[in-house]
């Protein structure tokens, strides 16, 4: 049996969605839609948002909508990351 000793890096990342509408006020949860390839990846998750005055994102992953906009969120591992659009209206 081969024992890996080095962490495993992340090859890619995947979003379950492209798009997320919201109402201002709302909240949606990002990081349930979030796969890692492959899914051993030991490097963090990492949100990041383009606009917080239309968006924040937390480092947990929720979306939360604070003005009528478009923004995007990036979700990043190692060197790999995938932008989600978000509206809000």
């Amino acid at each position: 049996m081969k024992v890996q000793k080095t962490a495993v890096k992340t090859k890619s990342v995947k979003l379950a969605v492209k798009t997320v509408t919201l109402k201002k006020g709302k909240s949606y949860k990002l990081s349930s839609k979030v796969t890692l390839n492959p899914i051993t990846s030991k490097e963090k998750i990492k949100y990041s948002t383009k606009s917080a005055k239309i968006a924040t994102v937390s480092s947990a992953g929720t979306i939360k909508a604070k003005k009528k906009g478009t923004t995007y969120i990036t979700v990043k591992s190692g060197s790999k990351s995938a932008k989600v659009k978000v509206v809000v209206k």
